[in-house]
Parts: C-alpha cells; sequence; structure tokens
C-alpha cells in the first residue's frame, strides 16, 4: 500500500508539472566555453579573410520583439514555435568598404529568416549544417548594425520516430561574421583519380568563385561611382603535407576575369606521384591551399583538408566486401548522437575531443551520425585521427505513402543539397545514408530514393548506402553502394540471427552487407544477463551479436550506439529514470562507459573479455496480478453465491435483458451497492487485463512505435509510461477510468431523455451502462492465465478482437435496453446510438490523421513490425 502510495503522488506530480510543458526545455550556457580563434580558423581557413566570433551575449524574443531578454548563445532549447534573436555587429567605414561581409553559421534549425538594420534580407535553410548568408552592402551602415533572426523549429514529423532525438531550435553552433575581398573563393570541390596501383594520382578541384564591388580591390574608386569594368585575376593552388608545410605539388597558374556581382566556375588540376594515402589506421593528410591574385598580390586564400583513398566493393572469396586502397577493409562502427550533458546539442571542442578520443580507444574506424549533420569541428577531428564518417539523411521509418509529399521531399532535398555542399570534400566522409527502414516495395520509395540518390550520384563521388529491417521481403538496390541490415532483439543472437544474416546477404547480392544492432538497457539494472534489460545483458547482446556477424563473412557492424542521448519524447521500452534520455549506449551521457564498451572493445582489440554474470531472472507471472485476479474471482464467487438476489439479477440480465431493463422502467429500481458492486467489478476486471497487456509488451518496439502514433508528447504519454510499469498504479487508474465511462455513458443517456422528454435519473441511467458491461466478466477467468498466454505467444491480437468482440456486445446490450427504458422501438436508438458512435469515432479518426497521418503510420506498423 505505501509503495502504491508513493506511486500516485509521484504520477500527481507528473501530471501537475506536465501540464506545463508548455514552457521550453533551455540548456543554460553560462559554462558554454567558446571556441579559440585558432579553431575558428578551422571552420573558416583563411589568412586573408576577417573573422569575429558572434558567441556571446544576444536578445530574445518568444513574442516576435514585443519583448527581449539577454541570452548566451550558442544555446540548445526546444521551442514548439519561433524565436526572434537580434545583436548589434560594428563594422567602420574602412572595412565596411573594403570587404563584402557574411554571417557564418555552424548549424541552426532550422529556417533563417534574416533582417538587417530592420530591413528584410531573405529565408535561408539551415539544417544545422555550416553556410554563409551574403549581407547585402544597400541594408549595411557604417558603424553599429543591427542583425535580427527569426529562427523556425523542425516540423513535427522530422522526429517522428521511434528514438527520435531532440531537436533543438535557435542558434545551436557557433555563428561568426565573415569579411572577405571582393572578390573571393566561394566553394571549392574536390575529385581523385587514380590510376589501377594507386601509385599516380590526378587532384580536380572544382572552384566557385564569387564577385562583388571589384572597383574598390586596392582602394581604387572606394567611396566613387559604381563601375562596371571587368579585372582580370590569376588563381593558382598549393599541396602540401598537413602539418609539416612541405609543398607536394603547384598547380598552373590560371588567369580569369569577371565582373562585377557574378560567379564564376573553374578548375585547377594537380598530379601526385607515390601520394601517401589516408586511411584510419594511417590517415596521412594533405593542405590545399587556393590562392586568389590581383596586380601580384594575393587577396584571398582559402584551404581545405585532401585525404587520398580509394574506396568501393570487391568480391573475397565470392562475397562482397569493402576495399580499401586496394585491400580488404571491414567497417567497425559505433552510432554517434552529437548530445553532451546539460548543453543538449551544442557541443564544445572539448566534448568532441574526448569524444574522438574515446572512439579511438574503443576501436572502431568508423562512426555513423545519427539525427542530424555533424559538427565541422568532429570532422575535422575524424579527418586529423582516421575515422569515418557515415552521415544520415533524417529519413526514419517513414510511411510511403507520406514521402511524396511537397514539404517532405522539399525539406529533404535541401537537407542534402546542405550536406553535400558543405561536406563532401572532406576526407572522413565515406557515405551518405539515403534512408532507414522505409517499405522498400512502394513505390514511393522507389521514386524517393531514385531522387535523392540521382542527387548524391550528381554531386560527387562518395558512396551511398540505406538501412532496412530485418525480415524485408526485397531489396531495390538502385542508388546504393551498401547495404546496413538493421537488427533488433527480436532476431535472438545465434542461429536465428545467423539465419537472418545470410538471408539479407543473399538479398544485398553484390553489394557489402553491414549489420547494425544494439539495445537499450536499464542503467542501474545489475541483474545478469538473464535479464533482458540489465547492463550484463547489453554487453553479452554485442558480443554474441558481433560473433555470429564475423562467422557470416559480410562487409562489418555497426553498433547502436556510442553515448546515451535526450529524446523526443518520452520512453517506454526501459522505465528510465528519466524518460526522455535513450539508454542505448556504450557510455552515458557524461560519456562514463558501461559494461558494454569494454566488451566491444576487447572484441575490436582482441584483447581479453570481461566475465559476464548470468544472474537470476523471474519469468513467473508477477504476484499482483495472481492476487488481483484471484481477488476478483473471490468477489465475484461471494456476490453470486451469498446473494441470491445479486444471482438473479445477473442471469436475467444475461439472458432476458427486456424484463430487466423493463424493471428500471417501471421505476423498479436495483439497490446503488448492487450496481456499484456489478461496475467495480467489470471494470477492474478490464483493468486487470489491460494492464496485464501493457505489461507483458511493455518492452516491446512495436508498441512503442504505437505510443509514439497514438500519443506523441504530453503529460498523458508520461503517466503511461508510469502505469505501464507499475501494474498496481494502472489497475488504479484503468478502474478509475472505467467507472468514468459508466458516468459518461449515463450523461449521454440522461442528455438523451432530457432531449426526448423522457423522465430518467442519473442513476437509472448509471444502471443502464453498469449492467450492460456484465460481458466483460467473461474476461475474469482469463486474467489470471493471461500473463503467462501473452508471454507463451508474443501476440496480443486474439485479446483485443476479444475485447473489441465483448465491446460490440456490451454497445449493442446497453442500446437495446436504452430503448426499453425509453420506451421506443429498438430500430430508431439503434440508429442514432451506432450513428453517434460512429461520428465520434469518425471525428478522431479525422483528427489524429489531420495530425500525425494515422492510417498512413498504422499502415506502416502493420506491414513492418508484423
Amino acid at each position: 500500500m505505501n509503495v502504491l502510495l508513493i506511486r500516485l503522488f509521484i504520477c500527481s506530480c507528473i501530471l501537475f508539472s506536465l501540464t506545463c510543458f508548455n514552457s521550453p526545455l533551455i540548456h543554460a550556457q553560462e559554462s558554454y566555453p567558446r571556441f579559440t580563434n585558432e579553431q575558428l580558423r578551422i571552420f573558416m581557413p583563411s589568412q586573408s579573410r576577417i573573422i569575429k566570433s558572434l558567441s556571446g551575449s544576444w536578445e530574445r524574443s518568444e513574442d516576435d520583439g514585443s519583448s527581449w531578454e539577454q541570452v548566451l548563445l550558442p544555446m540548445s532549447e526546444s521551442r514548439p514555435g519561433k524565436v526572434r534573436f537580434r545583436r548589434s555587429i560594428k563594422i567602420d567605414k574602412q572595412l565596411l568598404y573594403s570587404y563584402t561581409w557574411y554571417l557564418f553559421s555552424l548549424g541552426t534549425n532550422e529556417d533563417i529568416e534574416l533582417y538587417l538594420n530592420g530591413k528584410y534580407v531573405g529565408r535561408y535553410f539551415a539544417g544545422m549544417a555550416p553556410f554563409a548568408i551574403r549581407l547585402p552592402e544597400s541594408k549595411l551602415q557604417t558603424g553599429i548594425n543591427l542583425i535580427e533572426m527569426q529562427i523556425a523549429p523542425p516540423p513535427a514529423h522530422a522526429s517522428r520516430h521511434i528514438f527520435a532525438q531532440r531537436s533543438y531550435s535557435g542558434i545551436v553552433r557557433e555563428m561568426m561574421l565573415i569579411g572577405a575581398q571582393h572578390v573571393s573563393l566561394e566553394d571549392v570541390q574536390i575529385k581523385s583519380f587514380f590510376n589501377e596501383q594507386l601509385t599516380a594520382c590526378q587532384l580536380t578541384s572544382q572552384l566557385t568563385i564569387r564577385s562583388s564591388a571589384i572597383e574598390r580591390l586596392g582602394g581604387e574608386d572606394m567611396y566613387g561611382e559604381l563601375s562596371l569594368k571587368k579585372l582580370s585575376f590569376s588563381v593558382d593552388a598549393t599541396l602540401i603535407k598537413y602539418g609539416t608545410g612541405e609543398v607536394v605539388a603547384n598547380g598552373a597558374e590560371k588567369t580569369i576575369t569577371i565582373d562585377r556581382d557574378r560567379t564564376v566556375n573553374t578548375n585547377l588540376d594537380l598530379r601526385i606521384t607515390n601520394p601517401a594515402l589516408w586511411s584510419p589506421s594511417i590517415p596521412n593528410l594533405y593542405a590545399l591551399t587556393i590562392r586568389i591574385s590581383y596586380n601580384g598580390n594575393v587577396i584571398d586564400d582559402y584551404t581545405v583538408p585532401v585525404g587520398l583513398y580509394k574506396a568501393k566493393s570487391i568480391l573475397v572469396n565470392g562475397a562482397p566486401t569493402f576495399s580499401l586502397n586496394n585491400e580488404p577493409f571491414t567497417l567497425k562502427a559505433v552510432d554517434y548522437y552529437e548530445h553532451a550533458n546539460q548543453l543538449g546539442q551544442t557541443i564544445t571542442a572539448q566534448q568532441i575531443q574526448r569524444d574522438i578520443l574515446s572512439l579511438k580507444t574503443l576501436g572502431v574506424n568508423a562512426v555513423r551520425i545519427r539525427s542530424g549533420n555533424p559538427h565541422p569541428y568532429f570532422v575535422h577531428q575524424c579527418n586529423v585521427n582516421g575515422i569515418f564518417i557515415l552521415s544520415d539523411l533524417p529519413v526514419y521509418d517513414y510511411p510511403s505513402s507520406l514521402l511524396n509529399e511537397d514539404d517532405f521531399l522539399v525539406r529533404i532535398s535541401n537537407i542534402a543539397m546542405r550536406m553535400a555542399n558543405a561536406y563532401d570534400r572532406q576526407p572522413c566522409i565515406l557515405g551518405y545514408g539515403l534512408s532507414d527502414g522505409l517499405q522498400e516495395s512502394s513505390k514511393h520509395s522507389k521514386a524517393y530514393l531514385q531522387k535523392i540518390g540521382s542527387f548524391f550520384r550528381s554531386f560527387g563521388s562518395k558512396l551511398l548506402y540505406k538501412s532496412v529491417r530485418f525480415g524485408t521481403k526485397s531489396v531495390d538496390l538502385q542508388y546504393t553502394d551498401f547495404l546496413i541490415g538493421r537488427s533488433s532483439t527480436r532476431w535472438e543472437t545465434g542461429d536465428i540471427q545467423k539465419k537472418e544474416i545470410l538471408r539479407m546477404k543473399r538479398l544485398a547480392g553484390s553489394k557489402p552487407l553491414i549489420i547494425h544492432l544494439g539495445k537499450p538497457v536499464q542503467p542501474n539494472n545489475l541483474n545478469g544477463f538473464s535479464d533482458p534489460l540489465s547492463v550484463e545483458s547489453q554487453a553479452q547482446y554485442i558480443r554474441d551479436g558481433y560473433r555470429t556477424v564475423q562467422q557470416c563473412g559480410i562487409g562489418g557492424i555497426i553498433i547502436w550506439s556510442f553515448n546515451d542521448f535526450i529524446t523526443a519524447r518520452a520512453i517506454t521500452i526501459t522505465d528510465p529514470e528519466d524518460q526522455h534520455i535513450s539508454t542505448t549506449g556504450l557510455t552515458d551521457l557524461t560519456r562514463q562507459p558501461r559494461l558494454s564498451y569494454t566488451m566491444l572493445k576487447a572484441l575490436l582489440n582482441d584483447e581479453k573479455e570481461p566475465l559476464l554474470r548470468s544472474g537470476t531472472t523471474n519469468s513467473d507471472t508477477p504476484l499482483i496480478f495472481i492476487l488481483l485476479s484471484f481477488s476478483l474471482g473471490i468477489a465475484f464467487f461471494v456476490l453470486i453465491s451469498k446473494y441470491r438476489r445479486m444471482r438473479e439479477y445477473m442471469l436475467r440480465a444475461l439472458i432476458r435483458p427486456y424484463n430487466f431493463y423493463s424493471d428500471i422502467r417501471d421505476q423498479r429500481l436495483l439497490s446503488l451497492s448492487q450496481t456499484l458492486s456489478v461496475g467495480l467489478l467489470s471494470s477492474a476486471t478490464l483493468a486487470v487485463v489491460v494492464s496485464t497487456m501493457l505489461f507483458v509488451f511493455r518492452s516491446s518496439f512495436g508498441t512503442e512505435y504505437l505510443y509514439m502514433i497514438l500519443l506523441p508528447t504530453g503529460w498523458l504519454r508520461s503517466l503511461l509510461n508510469e502505469i505501464t510499469w507499475t501494474p498496481e498504479l494502472g489497475f488504479f487508474f484503468f478502474s478509475l477510468i472505467g467507472i468514468g465511462m459508466h458516468a459518461l455513458v449515463a450523461g449521454i443517456i440522461l442528455f438523451a431523455a432530457f432531449i426526448t422528454g423522457t423522465r430518467l435519473f442519473f442513476i437509472d441511467a448509471f444502471t443502464i451502462s453498469v449492467w450492460s458491461a456484465l460481458p466483460f466478466l467473461l474476461l475474469l477467468p482469463i486474467a489470471l492465465a493471461l500473463f503467462k498466454v501473452l508471454s507463451a505467444t508474443g501476440s496480443a491480437m486474439w485479446l483485443i478482437l476479444l475485447m473489441s468482440a465483448l465491446f460490440v456486445w456490451y454497445y449493442g446490450r446497453m442500446l437495446k435496453s436504452t430503448s426499453v427504458v425509453f420506451d421506443v422501438p429498438s430500430l430508431y436508438v439503434y440508429a442514432s446510438g451506432s450513428g453517434l458512435l460512429i461520428l465520434i469515432s469518425g471525428l478522431l479518426l479525422t483528427y489524429y490523421s489531420s495530425k500525425v497521418s494515422l492510417f498512413s503510420y498504422l499502415y506502416y506498423y502493420f506491414s513492418t513490425f508484423s
């Protein structure tokens, strides 16, 4: 009883606090250490440009500029709507006219509306990728300039999947003010072409050069009239070894002629003999510096990292696998979520450095970036330290019918464009993920993959991949260079998992197959690996899965995941202390390693594996369900054996309902105590059944998906999580719901009586509802064995169908009794009652369909999770 009272108190606190959930979560940034000037040069690698960090004090408004408050940026915050930010920047007259000015963002969610000195500049898609916005000269002024941005959060559908990482709005990463000369390099993309032996390489740099007020170069006509004359510039390139400064190759100088406010595309080629190849084991890097000169003076320079390697798929003993620099290569990766404790997605340079060290110590050669574009500093560290990056487009478990909607396609196309522009030249980027968990046989899925895959193919030479669920019947291999097979705990490690991996391998054909596996845990559960939610169980699952993958001789493995992270919605599967923490990581939010980290480290580096403890787990029916079922059975037996009139009433209500409800019509009332007894008994029986079903499937991914569809967020979802893991609380809650529904039905009947002029009291209407629910007592003998039956069958479909049939029986009895009491033809009551039910159901379905695309997600659920 004390435990129940404590749970009730906790539940009340949840209800109270979460009713105020509209207040956003803001991660305080007082302790956020800014990037140093040297680190900022990594993001803008130019010695000729002015770089000014805009980190620090800004003003923020949540009411469209009516009021403002001081905040420190960058910062991660969760807000349902648009937010405005503003700050002043100072540019003196000499610098204003000598340079073209840009706003450079390392990552912002999602759209930016930019205003300069109160004037609208434009709307830009950010997508958490680095990009620059040119500040128009006509709107800049000498001295103080006011920058104002309105930032919109990502759409709801962007995180509508299980374990979706929380999307943070606002200025999440560093923002800088950049001053560049009036002719500068806007973009550079690099392609490398090797001979067969990899002893020679041709490096082709595709340059995009942008001009502005070219007449001001060198002080000419700086404050005079505009000039439309063309000017000639020289462009050259130098390739040096990273860190040593040794010159490896020089490109031939090229002359370009450009007008004012124009963009010119050109190429520079360099040839390298005996290149030092880049690989995770030996990350040899070069630095390519592009210089633009005018009248013999360098006016702009830009340096990009170059890693020379050749990755492709080959056949080894008839099996497809990766080849890196003409040598077989096995991918050993982990999922990485850009998330730091207390700071959200605003991750610091120090945290990135610690993560890179931990990843190298772990022994992985690649990471898979989930839920957004990687931080540029993380990319830099992967370049230098030798870690491949697989970068996913955020297309996870998406119903195929929604793939052709404009808002989805436009958003994903924009993200793909930002991703390719920002990262395609980075050596560590191995490939781009097109999708995860789509319905393979759908024409919409194929059309989507063709559209996005064609774009990446035309843009660069990175590998393309997609992830498919275990159990898929077919795979469309077009526009993919390799395939990721996504396992789950449903496929038990050992022979079951091995059989499915080999089947997936056959589906992949000539494409390498990578296996993705992992599981969530309860961080404080040390019950041994016999408990499927223990930390030992996670370590055992990774160990056995890794060995199975090795036996199947495939392209590699990806472990879910390196670190815990904050989710977009509450999680039921593991009953975490914080319902919004995904505890799937080898390390927790503070990067403290779990046993699974030590296990994977031993597997990847051929070290001694840690010992695992079996422990014990109890698969018997929980005592609370036995006690409740027996208590209800005894109560039912006492009612029908001790009280003869109660037994007669039950028989009459079931066998001769017309005569029974005629007594109510003629005011021959049943006692209130008898009606309440039956109401409590039927409600409690349903409560036991529902609580048992929720408890049995509490750790099911299918159940989690249904929760995500029907209750995406809010206090009801948190309450559901609490009652799912606390059967006694679930019994109490659903019993109250049952009595409440009887009272609601009674109220509807009473309202109908008022409309029709029928003399009826509330107790009569309540009696109609309660005694109509007698069929639900048929569940009473099932309740005792229900836990065992559901656990053995692994399906609740039969129970749902049975309860649906009982509800139809109850509803028909209730309408029949209403017609008797109202003394009207039953046809009228059946018609109006059925119409009301259809209307209410239609309104609910319409609401859910418009809000969460209910039918599309349900179709995806039944076609995938089954």
